[in-house]
């Protein structure tokens, strides 16, 4: 029976990888830096704002603290949510969320975001009234591909694990949800997951839409 789905942000419920790796070329540009889109994917989806701003300080010698460096990077992202250039829906997400609602199944986010980001793209698309529940980065010990916020979301929704539905595009996320023992169905955004995410996955499916036959066919 599921009872919550626990939803990634970034790359799931919104199309905010490609905008994002934008923005890491814009901040690590000035001072030389450079990395392809298939390393960003890599190496850096999926993880921490902070954990990322440091990697990136360390890699390119970035003359700023961690710190100054996650407020450059957030600003420089509210900016381009409020003049719409990141942060729209994934193809499915509205449907899936009013399915869900009319069904009485709990929506919860569970993304590594900080939650005044997450809240404002949920606000700017007008689906913030959707969830039950959000579970945001700074609020477990460890980070995905730890198996703490896939929990503490579970928790949040009232359910137990094992009544609970993970959707994830990045193998980080798959591999955390997979440590928490709760069914995940991976569904990709930019990086296809290789062999041992997908043995993990409940299913890989093509886009949000597909995962309400799924559900059809296990909520009992």
């Amino acid at each position: 029976m599921i009872s919550a789905v626990l939803f990634d942000l970034d790359g799931l419920l919104i199309d905010s990888e490609k905008g994002f790796y934008q923005l890491v070329l814009d901040f690590i540009g000035p001072y030389g830096g450079y990395m392809s889109l298939e390393e960003y994917t890599g190496r850096f989806a999926g993880r921490t704002l902070m954990d990322n701003v440091k990697s990136y300080i360390e890699r390119f010698n970035l003359p700023m603290t961690p710190e100054e460096g996650f407020t450059l990077m957030a600003n420089m992202e509210k900016e381009a949510l409020i003049s719409g250039k990141s942060g729209r829906l994934m193809k499915g997400a509205e449907e899936l969320l009013n399915y869900l609602k009319e069904t009485g199944i709990r929506a919860v986010l569970a993304s590594s975001s900080t939650e005044e980001r997450a809240v404002n793209i949920l606000e700017a698309n007008r689906i913030s009234s959707y969830f039950y529940a959000l579970t945001c980065g700074p609020s477990v010990k460890r980070p995905k591909p730890a198996p703490d916020i896939f929990l503490e979301a579970a928790r949040a929704a009232g359910c137990a694990p094992s009544h609970c539905l993970a959707l994830e595009d990045s193998e980080n996320g798959i591999r955390s949800a997979f440590a928490a023992r709760i069914p995940v169905i991976c569904i990709p955004d930019l990086k296809k997951p290789g062999d041992e995410c997908r043995k993990m996955a409940a299913a890989v499916l093509p886009s949000l839409d597909l995962v309400i036959p799924y559900i059809e066919a296990h909520r009992l």
